[in-house]
């Protein structure tokens, strides 16, 4: 019988267990709800041919496209099929057998599964009671037994970010050490790394358009990195980058300056407004950098969790040291009135 390899042993990568989860308020997964822009998505699919569907993606015109639309040379950027693939593309490039990587817990999965498939150990630093984390002691464990640091900056589980100013300090003390900045939630934070890259040869940028701009099923991130970084993480990419639908959304993306400002912006005004009535309502709320929040309901935890359940409004309930707290992501007004009249009546 073939096996695989013997490291492969102890990691675990269940498939999905649900048949689909279109038929519900999608708030547990952190996507843009319920969905981009209708004419944006017009616009990608009537443009569409069948002569691009048949053929191989032409990349030259989308890394063009991203190049003018986020102000970075060419050369800086590599595209990749989603964040996902952009994370483990970034560490297949750089991790030896044994390295040891640090980020702040806690944080997204694959960060843990992809240090296993290539045989190093991940740790992370833990939050203070208000989830909040200490620059100084990320650098502090760095330096003692670290290889590489990996941030989602913001955090997905609880949307604390470090500064600018903060991202600074850890890149000017850790000069040779692999910096990791994914960026999937950064518009909501109002926050962007990219300009530190002209001074830092040791970040590397993650970013996406999944939550801010919608296109969570085109599966389309990017890496940034000063341009001999870029050069030898692109030995590690798959032959193309993006299939053909998702290089047409880039391009008709990259053709509206002001879209994703826009999106963002309204994103970060629902957050404030649904935060604002739960703490009416005496529930404990975390709202920070994300497109989700997490709330505390107290004793009233399962009641309200049976009767999301029941409305078909799907949520996550968070993981240590969050315990006890659901996390939202957060949908158009319309949808998380309907959210907050459903706790209102459990």
């Amino acid at each position: 019988m073939i096996k695989g390899r013997k490291h492969s042993e102890n990691i675990i990568r269940p498939r999905q267990e649900y048949d689909t989860r279109l038929n519900k308020i999608r708030l547990g997964m952190n996507e843009r709800y319920p969905s981009m822009p209708k004419d944006l998505f017009e616009e990608i699919i009537s443009g569409y041919t069948i002569e691009e569907a048949s053929a191989y993606p032409e990349m030259k015109s989308v890394y063009k496209a991203l190049s003018g639309y986020i102000g970075q040379p060419e050369n800086r950027i590599l595209l990749s099929g989603g964040a996902d693939i952009a994370i483990k593309t970034v560490l297949e490039s750089i991790c030896e057998k044994g390295y040891r990587l640090l980020s702040c817990y806690p944080t997204y999965v694959m960060y843990k599964v992809y240090a296993k498939m290539l045989e190093c150990t991940l740790r992370g630093i833990q939050p203070d009671s208000n989830g909040n984390y200490d620059i100084k002691d990320l650098i502090d464990q760095a330096k003692q037994d670290a290889d590489v640091v990996i941030l989602a900056n913001p955090n997905g589980i609880s949307g604390f970010f470090f500064t600018i100013d903060e991202i600074k300090m850890l890149l000017s003390a850790l000069p040779d050490m692999p910096i990791i900045l994914d960026e999937a939630y950064a518009d909501f934070a109002g926050i962007d790394a990219a300009p530190l890259i002209d001074e830092y040869d040791n970040l590397i940028i993650i970013r996406s358009f999944s939550k801010n701009v919608g296109f969570t099923g085109f599966q389309i991130g990017y890496i940034l990195a000063q341009e001999q970084v870029i050069n030898f993480i692109e030995k590690f990419k798959p032959t193309i980058e993006l299939n053909s639908l998702a290089a047409r959304a880039i391009k008709v993306m990259c053709t509206k300056p002001g879209l994703l400002k826009k999106l963002v912006d309204e994103t970060v005004q629902v957050r404030k407004y649904f935060s604002e009535e739960l703490r009416k309502m005496n529930y404990g709320v975390i709202e920070k950098g994300g497109n989700f929040i997490l709330v505390d309901f107290g004793e009233e935890s399962e009641k309200i969790k049976a009767a999301l359940i029941s409305a078909d409004i799907e949520f996550k309930t968070a993981t240590a040291p969050f315990d006890g707290h659901v996390r939202f992501a957060i949908g158009d007004k319309k949808t998380m009135d309907y959210v907050l009249k459903v706790i209102a009546a459990a």
